[in-house]
């Protein structure tokens, strides 16, 4: 695998900082049961998939953006003569093993095992996420599409609470509905939605679930374990 594939989505100490709180947040709800309907053993290999898999990004596609023009010195009898040139920029597209591939299928196993009404209730939670996330999401050049950490997690906390009274959502299953839904929102407001932009910022690799929406995939884990807590009296 090409070396830039491999790298950290956030700012090394951001990242040690969100892997020690979520640790905490996860490792508190594994004593306790199955919050997102999984066991206490399987949840410790599923934290430690999203936090190891952050740093690997997997190329699926390659984006040919616009024309870069830049500038080459010749020098001839020892005078430099600038050449302007025009080639073409690529953006090498890739997937987040932790930020995309590993917390959708958490996700869609979550749903399987959750029944209709927590599956539509996901729905519509991933609905409501990725539109006030694509309504704010960032395009930075050099980088890719970035979110406010929080928004997903916080978003979808608030979209699950409303499927309670929409949907007779029964509380026990709000860890799951936040969860799957604000994994998809996230993912889909965020990068999805904004694929036509990625093109053009002259990034070497943008990948979906990556630099600028890990964190708030790990973040809307963390949302959505603590208001189950809450929300069961545990």
């Amino acid at each position: 695998m090409r070396r830039e594939l491999l790298y950290l989505p956030v700012a090394p100490l951001f990242f040690l900082m969100l892997v020690a709180v979520s640790f905490l947040v996860w490792a508190a709800a594994a004593t306790t049961g199955s919050l997102l309907g999984f066991s206490p053993v399987q949840t410790a290999p599923g934290f430690f998939a999203i936090v190891l898999g952050g740093g690997v990004n997997v190329p699926v596609n390659r984006l040919r953006g616009g024309r870069v023009v830049r500038l080459r010195m010749v020098r001839v009898f020892g005078i430099p003569y600038p050449v302007p040139g025009t080639e073409r920029s690529e953006t090498v597209l890739a997937i987040n093993l932790g930020g995309a591939v590993t917390p959708v299928a958490m996700s869609g196993y979550i749903l399987a095992v959750s029944g209709a009404t927590a599956a539509v209730s996901a729905g519509f939670t991933a609905a409501l996420t990725a539109i006030l996330t694509n309504a704010v999401a960032r395009p930075v050049r050099g980088l890719g599409i970035v979110v406010p950490t929080v928004l997903p997690g916080l978003s979808s906390a608030i979209a699950a609470l409303t499927c309670v009274h929409l949907f007779g959502l029964d509380v026990a299953f709000l860890p799951r509905v936040a969860f799957a839904g604000g994994v998809v929102g996230a993912l889909v407001g965020a990068d999805l939605m904004n694929l036509k932009e990625i093109a053009n910022l002259g990034a070497l690799v943008a990948s979906i679930g990556g630099a600028g929406t890990f964190d708030g995939i790990l973040v809307t884990g963390v949302t959505a374990v603590l208001m189950g807590s809450v929300a069961v009296g545990l």
